[in-house]
């Protein structure tokens, strides 16, 4: 069509009449749809869009810098910036034959696969676009319900949602070398369902560390019970290599847990619970329990201070048994219209918050669980009179009641002296009105 327009122009400044000109442009455009319609291999150039319209549901297009098909296969050939489509299917190549007669594609160099939001990338690309089924050479997969990639060199996608490898590898790590990987034989994965493996081997960064007969991990979308995404740590001195495996437990609709085994090379095993809930739209709670046995102890000796303990606190830490106990809970729907919030933090030690502030149950990620799902935040880290609360209240138009009891935990004292001299606050009741007029006066 463009090369139409600049011959039109052309023939337009000639000098020729109108009914010549007329007469030249019907004939030099009778010659080119005669080109197009019997040419047996009409190369098409400069970023050219066709419409295949073989498929039934949608229409097939296809863009490239240059496109020749042949009429007798049925047959494509695209070249340059290849980008094959339907809907939120689309494939990009360097280079892409597509069979119109079989709905088979064949792609090469740089090829791109775009499911919706899952992503294929590989060498090479063998696609069956009736069935959606193929195979993937020398690439990767990466499926965004789960966020991970598996890694093979021969990937077969043999359904709509499903696919196999006899070897690859998994991750939820980017790049070419994550710092943590899954290997494993004859790999099956279902989207909205499972990925298993046989033969598996845990892989951080370049070494193994686990293995296991068998791996099976959800995929889905929708909350399932399943393991979650491990988490690696190294620390030098105070703990050495950590990793942290959670395993999900979908309990019902409304309420699920998560537990939590953390391995510490120089201090133990941990182990944590998170329990969720929600009642209805007024009542929810959430409650989070860790403990560990600790191999070390702070006694007051430079190395165990140094090492196992904190040398700017005056007070030491003999105790193994180490825990962690928090809890945030909202209550609605109570008699006469009164809504509740309890507020509870119990910790072992003075050191277990410094100690444990990083990581999937450390004391940062607590802190903004909380504040991101009940707006009130725990006290600070290195705060040793920890507070717990129980609220009442009932609010009308423009009053409000108030009532509620708080304890203030020393855990300096609580532990090491058998009395606690800290203040506490006796339980209160307090009602508050808004600025108003008093009846029809001006008070």
């Amino acid at each position: 069509m463009k090369h139409y327009v600049k011959l039109a122009n052309r023939i337009k400044s000639s000098g020729l009449t109108d009914r010549l000109q007329r007469a030249v442009l019907n004939a030099s455009l009778l010659i080119i749809s005669i080109l197009v319609c019997f040419g047996s291999s009409y190369p098409v150039q400069a970023s050219s869009v066709l419409e295949l319209k073989n498929d039934p549901t949608a229409p097939w297009q296809i863009w490239a810098n240059r496109i020749e098909f042949d009429k007798t296969t049925g047959t494509y050939t695209a070249e340059g910036n290849v980008i094959l489509q339907q809907n939120n299917r689309k494939i990009s190549a360097d280079r892409i034959l597509y069979n119109t007669n079989s709905l088979k594609a064949f792609a090469s160099g740089n090829v791109v696969v775009r499911v919706g939001k899952d992503v294929l990338r590989g060498d090479r690309v063998e696609m069956d676009l009736s069935d959606k089924t193929g195979v993937i050479h020398d690439g990767n997969a990466f499926f965004s319900a789960r966020h991970f990639y598996i890694i093979g060199d021969k990937i077969k996608k043999t359904g709509e949602k499903t696919y196999t490898a006899k070897w690859a590898s998994i991750t939820t790590c980017e790049g070419q070398s994550p710092d943590w990987r899954i290997t494993g034989r004859n790999i099956k994965l279902a989207l909205e369902g499972y990925a298993t493996a046989w033969h598996t081997t845990l892989w951080f960064k370049r070494v193994p560390v686990l293995y296991s007969p068998y791996f099976i991990v959800p995929i889905k979308q929708e909350r399932q019970s399943g393991l979650l995404r491990p988490e690696v740590s190294f620390s030098d001195s105070r703990k050495g290599f950590g990793y942290t495996q959670p395993l999900f437990w979908a309990i019902s609709p409304s309420m699920d847990a998560t537990v939590y085994w953390d391995y510490l090379e120089k201090r133990g095993n941990k182990y944590g619970l998170e329990y969720r809930y929600v009642l209805n739209p007024l009542t929810k709670g959430t409650m989070m329990f860790d403990y560990l046995k600790d191999r070390r102890i702070d006694d007051g000796t430079a190395e165990n201070s140094e090492n196992y303990g904190f040398t700017d606190d005056d007070s030491t830490r003999t105790n193994r048994d180490r825990y962690w106990f928090r809890m945030k809970h909202n209550q609605g729907n109570l008699p006469l219209g009164f809504t509740a919030r309890i507020d509870l933090d119990v910790v072992s030690d003075q050191d277990y918050l410094r100690e444990f502030k990083e990581g999937l149950t450390g004391f940062n990620a607590s802190d903004r669980y909380f504040s991101s799902s009940f707006g009130r935040d725990l006290d600070d880290f290195d705060e040793n009179i920890r507070r717990n609360i129980i609220n009442l209240t009932r609010s009308w138009s423009k009053f409000r009641l108030n009532a509620g009891a708080t304890w203030f935990d020393n855990v300096i004292r609580r532990r090491l002296f058998e009395t606690d001299p800290t203040d506490q606050r006796l339980p209160w009741l307090t009602f508050s009105g808004s600025k108003q007029q008093l009846y029809h006066t001006p008070i």
